[in-house]
């Protein structure tokens, strides 16, 4: 195995994936929103984003309206596999603690990646999903996302004890 790929204390690195799994998950919830916003306001319902993302599992099925509940659901749970998998993935791959202001620059870029990869990948995914969506809500998400995988680091370095301050703001700003 090849030195520096994986950290030698195990559970440092499990860690590091559940705190980067966790601001994952919160990037995924949040960034739900504006995509459905959209949508509601093109008058497709708060449910569309997720039934496209279930509608490559379902097909065509996806929007029929005995499957809007199912399809909404398994859209939300693909949505946020992926944004799990996803803050893992970021969280592994930059395992140094760091300013929490570089940290959010990083994560907006590491988001803007996986919207460029998404946008080349759609096509030939599933072509039928290209320009179904929003693209500005889509980009708007995908940034959410991205400043959501700082949450990382505070997760991790434990500084959401809000029961002192002092230390929250020091471990914010270490180099």
């Amino acid at each position: 195995m090849r030195q520096g790929i994986v950290p030698p204390d195990d559970d440092a690195t499990t860690l590091v994936l559940v705190c980067g799994v966790l601001a994952g998950l919160t990037g995924g919830l949040l960034a739900m929103g504006p995509t459905a916003v959209a949508a509601l306001i093109g008058g497709k319902g708060l449910g569309f984003p997720n039934k496209l993302v279930a509608s490559a599992l379902m097909g065509s099925d996806a929007f029929a309206r005995e499957n809007a509940v199912a399809a909404t659901m398994l859209g939300a749970l693909l949505t946020l596999t992926a944004a799990a998998g996803a803050g893992a993935l970021f969280a592994f791959l930059r395992r140094r603690e760091t300013r929490i202001r570089l940290l959010v620059a990083e994560g907006l870029g590491f988001s803007l990646v996986a919207f460029g990869a998404m946008r080349i990948a759609l096509p030939y995914v599933d072509p039928a999903l290209v320009g179904r969506g929003s693209t500005v809500a889509s980009i708007l998400a995908f940034l959410l996302f991205g400043a959501c995988l700082a949450l990382e680091l505070p997760l991790r370095v434990g500084s959401f004890d809000v029961g002192d301050p002092a230390r929250v703001r020091e471990s914010l700003d270490q180099a």
